[in-house]
């Protein structure tokens, strides 16, 4: 069924409800002056008399009451009593009608009593004027009457899109139904009147006829505050290009005094968190950028404030200080709310910035809290070699400094490379290291930059990166982020092995050697089995000895991405590595490798990997010299026809019954250690080692005695005498490929 657990977290500020009256139905929730309404279809609640309830996230039961009915079978509901619900202020994006023309599917976002949430899957079959006629994409499932409001959601570009409300339902002969969409700018067209009709309370007394005055983009701080005997009113702000101006008067009402104004104590905030500077002021008959100026009693005196280079991309304002400074003493920072900057093309909408308990909760595609900063993964992309991270991050409650280090975070691509962040930018403070004072709700943009990243990657495997406050720091990690599927694990690929062994919880696997004149190259994958793991190596510790045993030092080596004379990096776990060692001025008649040494460290210990008898020019090293013969058979009959299971790790190689014998053929170990087992699942301690010697032939005794299964490597006089006493096997000898 296309019907889904909904666990998307979405940049959308839209929260839909269940709605219970004389039917049930649902709705979308959109605040007005501190006041939470819920927008649904009319033909939902226009018998239910006095009793409605709306159900919203985490089963949050609340009373509301019909205010208004419009047209197309549109009502409006006001949140009378009960639970708090999630109720924001959204607006349409300004590119609606772009998105429309290039969406085809989409999803229905239905809201159940008990505050769950499920996805329908929905194919977007026709876009008219004012409808969107959508059909189930799972023939499965089918649009109902209780469906009624649902709203229809699309996502681009990691973002949920709010495209409209499910109005009525049409049911065909064969069952397959189609569903009619009002689209959302006719929704907010039609309500635009009750949601703009008070919005002067919002913007402080801007009204709908001061639009329209200029292309300019215009607002009105909503800020009417007293302090230190002065009273500081808020008139107009402007933005034109990339310089906005905002407006106030200011009176003293106690006394005539001197004050000071500096740039320097005035800033704000944009809604994605930049923070500007003032750059030059004009009171009354004075401008620039600091100086002092006498009041008079009861005389308002317009102070206008000027900022330069803000961003094209700016909407809003989501907080501005003035500091103001009297000259006897004393000193105040008057701090206005949120300011709606809007076009005369726009009707004013709410500046898209959530708050705490809101819907920042239903933001991102990865959430978490870090020492009390909200932090959400907005997306995150690669192209041509640099990989960008975008998170929004908000301080609540309070007004919290941060500093961020580049060297702090870093990634992992499906080849275990690791990358260091090379830039940062936070608002817009851009470097290696950035610090600023978030304030309190209001929603910051962090990018991380990783300049070099592996083209072509399928994905990050590992991202690790570090907060920091006053006080002290805090690590996080994200997982599998695939590039081509958000949220969906990273298949990483594992290459074949022509050796492999296991080395302080690693798998290490041997891919290809080679030899060009007097340079060899070795190529690895190293697995981390359990957890993260960081290994070291050197290359003054790596050597080989060739078939005369002249020994040569390693002259380069790499781990993952990391290159140089020794190296550390984070193995992460399940997710092969590549280890690539170069050694250079090897004698020219060398045939082969007699043996190769490489140690490698973790936190705990050092162990050495060893490696021999490796024949140049053979790819799979199976070269019939360098390989060993191992003969199997299980000794005596005791046991019944119980099997014994022979494991290398925790690879099973054999299962010997009385009466049986195996060759093996290998040459890709150099040390093994055998393991018996009576059951598959159960742990084997202990283990007969058996050194491969060049061209070498062993014999390995299975035994069961005593209620114990145990496998020894016997003498070869005495383990080919027992290989072929025919009396002692059922049939022919079987051959176990490695």
């Amino acid at each position: 069924m296309a019907v889904l657990l909904l666990c998307y977290h979405s940049l959308s500020a839209q929260s839909t409800v269940f709605i219970e009256s004389s039917e049930i139905g649902r709705g979308v929730l959109l605040s007005r002056n501190g006041e939470c309404f819920v927008i649904s279809p009319y033909h939902v609640v226009e018998n239910s008399g006095l009793t409605i309830d709306v159900f919203g996230d985490k089963s949050v039961r609340s009373n509301v009451e019909l205010v208004k009915r419009f047209p197309n079978d549109i009502a409006v509901l006001r949140v009378t009593d009960g639970g708090a619900q999630n109720c924001t202020r959204w607006s349409i994006p300004s590119d609606y009608a772009s998105i429309l023309d290039q969406v085809v599917n989409g999803y229905l976002e239905v809201r159940q009593r008990d505050g769950s949430a499920s996805l329908m899957q929905v194919n977007i079959r026709n876009i008219e004027d004012e409808f969107i006629t959508v059909q189930p994409r799972d023939f499965r499932d089918k649009f109902t009457k209780g469906l009624s409001g649902a709203a229809l959601f699309t996502t681009i570009d990691g973002n949920k899109i709010y495209l409209g409300m499910l109005q009525s339902v049409e049911v065909y002969d064969d069952g397959t139904t189609d569903g009619y969409v009002l689209q959302s700018d006719d929704i907010a067209r039609l309500t635009s009147e009750f949601f703009i009709e008070n919005q002067s309370m919002i913007l402080g007394g801007i009204t709908q006829d001061k639009l329209g005055l200029s292309d300019n983009l215009t607002g009105s701080p909503d800020l009417d505050e007293t302090a230190l005997g002065f009273r500081l009113q808020g008139k107009e702000i402007r933005k034109n290009g990339s310089r906005t101006t905002a407006t106030f008067t200011l009176t003293s009402l106690t006394q005539d005094q001197q004050i000071r104004l500096s740039t320097n104590s005035i800033e704000f905030y944009d809604e994605s968190g930049k923070k500007y500077q003032a750059t030059d002021l004009r009171f009354g008959s004075v401008s620039g950028r600091s100086f002092s100026y006498e009041l008079i009693q009861g005389v308002p005196v317009e102070l206008e404030i000027n900022f330069s280079n803000v961003s094209s991309s700016t909407t809003g304002v989501t907080q501005m200080r003035i500091g103001i400074q009297r000259i006897d003493g004393g000193k105040h920072t008057f701090s206005t709310g949120r300011i709606i900057l809007t076009t005369n093309t726009k009707r004013n909408s709410p500046i898209a910035t959530p708050r705490r308990g809101n819907d920042i909760s239903e933001k991102g595609l990865w959430h978490d809290n870090i020492l009390d900063f909200d932090l959400n993964l907005v997306s995150y992309r690669e192209n041509d070699g640099n990989l960008l991270v975008h998170f929004k991050i908000t301080s609540f409650q309070e007004d919290r400094p941060i500093r961020l280090h580049s060297s702090s975070f870093e990634v992992w691509d499906d080849r275990g490379g690791s990358y260091k962040a090379t830039n940062l930018r936070l608002g817009n403070n851009r470097g290696r290291t950035v610090s600023q004072t978030l304030e309190a709700d209001v929603i910051t943009d962090l990018y991380v930059e990783f300049a070099g990243f592996r083209a072509g990657s399928k994905g990050v495997v590992l991202f690790s990166g570090e907060l920091g406050n006053e006080r002290s720091r805090r690590k996080f990690q994200l997982r599998n982020l695939s590039f081509f599927s958000y949220g969906q694990p990273i298949a990483v690929d594992r290459l074949n092995a022509i050796w492999s062994t296991e080395i302080l919880g690693l798998t290490v696997d041997l891919i290809s050697y080679s030899k060009t004149g007097t340079t060899a190259n070795f190529k690895f994958q190293v697995t981390s089995t359990d957890s993260d793991q960081v290994i070291n190596l050197s290359k003054s510790s790596i050597y080989l000895f060739d078939e005369k045993g002249n020994r040569t030092q390693a002259a380069e080596i790499k781990l993952g991405n990391q290159l140089g004379s020794s190296v550390k990096q984070t193995v992460v776990a399940n997710v092969p590595t590549n280890l690539d060692i170069v050694f250079r001025d090897i004698r020219s008649a060398a045939s082969g490798v007699a043996l190769f040494r490489c140690p490698l460290t973790n936190d705990q210990s050092t162990q050495e990997l060893q490696i021999r008898n490796l024949a140049f020019g053979q790819a799979t090293a199976q070269a019939g010299a360098n390989c060993s013969d191992i003969f199997l058979y299980r000794l005596g009959a005791v046991g019944a026809e119980k099997p014994i299971y022979l494991f290398v790790g925790n690879r099973q190689v054999a299962a010997v019954r009385p009466g049986e014998r195996f060759r093996i053929t290998t040459c890709e170990k150099t040390r093994i250690k055998l393991h018996a087992r009576l059951d598959r699942s159960q742990a084997s301690y202990g283990g007969e080692p058996i050194d491969l010697s060049k061209g070498g032939t062993h014999y390995v005794a299975v035994t069961y005695l005593f209620g114990l299964a145990s496998v020894k490597e016997i003498k070869p006089k005495r383990g080919y005498k027992d290989f072929h006493h025919e009396d002692w096997y059922n049939g022919p000898v079987e051959v176990i490929n490695w």
